[in-house]
């Protein structure tokens, strides 16, 4: 697929995703009347779990949270989307760490966690053959990797960029081995700049999207602090992505869950500029 041919949508993005609910109010039901108003402000395509790291409301975060309820939870969350004509993504934490406190890692050079995952991402796509991308943070929502300076046997000496394409790669290749037309959106939070330029020109291209925030040095979500035209991680990593023909999905976060956050409800052409900043770089075809 062109990529570049492709932005024809809402607000000029070929996706608008949106989440029903934030961390600070989870409890939002996927009724009709809510999706309609979302549907409404140009959203075509919706997260099925808010997918943040504390889990508010027992939301879906890692494959392993996939249980009888929540396997019921995502059903009905599909069908409600299906029935508005949005489309659906999915988002987990991969590889979920194996302790948490002390910081254990699960080693993606590992086969047995290698063969894990695709089993359980395979699991997930036959379960929901209605589900249209995944999006995976390979660090955050309870995922990490091993560090090139840490204990690992396996990954000590090894950059992250010799290492995490290959993971990628491996999870894709799982995805559209069930669904040929499927994305799978990579975050990637926590890296230096260096490592997402490394790892963007070894990952295979086909099947796979590029999520980014509006600074690549920290968490700036809602405020327009000029990072789009003084920020040039950002911009580099878009015409890396470009030139692979690799998609890419701008992030920017409107929710109650920071108190300096609500200043966006009475100025919303903060938001206004954030989105437009995304728009006028060549290669975002997405916004969430």
């Amino acid at each position: 697929m062109n990529w570049r041919k492709e932005v024809n949508g809402p607000a000029g993005f070929k996706y608008f995703i949106g989440i029903v609910g934030n961390p600070s109010v989870p409890d939002i039901s996927w009724s009709d009347e809510e999706l309609e108003q979302i549907k409404a402000l140009g959203v075509n395509m919706v997260q099925l779990s808010i997918a943040w790291g504390g889990k508010p409301a027992d939301e879906v975060l890692n494959l392993e949270d996939m249980n009888a309820d929540q396997r019921k939870k995502f059903k009905f969350r599909i069908g409600q989307a299906q029935k508005h004509g949005l489309r659906t993504m999915a988002q987990f934490g991969i590889p979920r760490m194996v302790n948490f406190n002390p910081v254990r890692p699960a080693c993606i050079l590992d086969p047995e966690v290698q063969q894990k995952y695709q089993k359980l991402l395979k699991d997930f796509m036959v379960s929901f053959p209605e589900v249209n991308d995944v999006m995976v943070y390979t660090f955050d929502q309870q995922a990490w990797l091993c560090s090139e300076y840490g204990p690992c046997p396996r990954c000590s000496g090894i950059p992250l960029d010799e290492r995490l394409p290959q993971f990628l790669n491996l999870l894709n290749d799982t995805m559209r081995s069930c669904r040929p037309g499927t994305t799978l959106w990579w975050k990637p939070w926590e890296l230096s700049k260096g490592q997402v330029g490394s790892i963007l020109a070894k990952v295979k291209a086909e099947g796979f999207g590029l999520a980014l925030n509006p600074s690549t040095s920290n968490e700036v979500y809602p405020f327009n602090d000029r990072s789009f035209y003084s920020d040039l991680g950002v911009r580099r990593f878009v015409q890396i992505a470009m030139e692979r023909n690799i998609p890419v999905m701008g992030e920017f976060d409107h929710t109650f869950y920071k108190p300096l956050y609500l200043i966006e409800d009475y100025f919303p052409r903060l938001i206004y500029e954030e989105m437009n900043g995304w728009r006028e770089m060549k290669g975002v075809v997405a916004i969430k």
